[in-house]
């Protein structure tokens, strides 16, 4: 069973802006932030049975360490490319692999000796080369982190039916909190507390959904969960990675 607080956001954001957590949890969630993806995976794996965001916690794991693998698969297969003389097509691999994870060990290092290797055999033969990255470089500098978001309404001052799809999304019922949300919106009723508590909803569910594979229901999950919270940087960081496999991903699979 899933736990989860009434919102997230406003908690995590503040505690983000301020350090660290010690929260487990919070600490995992700031690591994803900032794209440690085996920093989030040690505080995830601390968090005991017990504690009230287990459930959740283990849906992050999942999805993360999904994304490592495919990272690692990619690298791989520039190897293999490499290899074969395929240079341009293997940096093409290596750009992807740090695309899905910035920190993956040595894949600076492969693109930058391939490069060379391009440029040593190039001037060789006087033929020009083509060293234009594929993908945007992800390894750059990361935002600043968000403003506090505003106080989190009293749970006793809420309609009933924001506090019943709140309660849908502690039990984990993913897919009815999600749909109480949507109605709550379409309603009219667009407070911070409906709209957060789509975003938490999506977010869980485009990462299970990521961690089993499904890849175009979790990149529409993802969507979703960036029209209402844009500052979500490790939803985008998984959105590319989903991307990247769903590209590559034989038409058979």
């Amino acid at each position: 069973m899933i736990k989860h607080s009434l919102v997230l956001g406003p908690l995590f954001v503040a505690a983000s802006c301020a350090s660290v957590p010690t929260d487990p949890y919070l600490r995992g969630r700031y690591a994803l932030e900032e794209g440690e993806l085996l920093g989030a995976i040690a505080a995830f794996d601390n968090i005991p049975p017990t504690h009230d965001r287990y459930g959740e916690a283990r849906i992050f794991v999942q999805a993360v360490e999904r994304r490592i693998r495919r990272a690692q698969e990619l690298l791989d297969l520039g190897l293999e490319l490499r290899a074969q003389w395929r240079d341009e097509e293997a940096i093409a691999q290596f750009e992807r692999a740090r695309a899905v994870w910035p920190e993956l060990q040595g894949v600076d290092s492969w693109i930058t000796s391939t490069r060379s290797r391009m440029e040593a055999m190039a001037a060789r033969d006087n033929v020009p080369v083509h060293n234009e990255s594929t993908l945007d470089d992800s390894t750059g500098p990361k935002d600043p982190p968000a403003a506090p978001g505003p106080e989190t309404v009293v749970a006793e001052e809420l309609p009933p039916e924001v506090l019943e799809s709140q309660r849908r999304l502690s039990d984990g019922d993913l897919d009815a909190a999600i749909a109480g949300f949507d109605d709550l919106l379409n309603s009219g009723l667009s407070i911070p507390e409906v709209t957060a508590g789509l975003a938490d909803g999506l977010e869980q569910r485009a990462m299970q959904r990521y961690g089993q594979g499904y890849l175009e229901e979790a990149l529409a999950d993802w969507a979703r969960l960036l029209e209402h919270a844009p500052d979500r940087r490790s939803a985008k960081a998984f959105a590319q990675a989903a991307q990247i496999e769903l590209e590559q991903r034989q038409p058979w699979q």
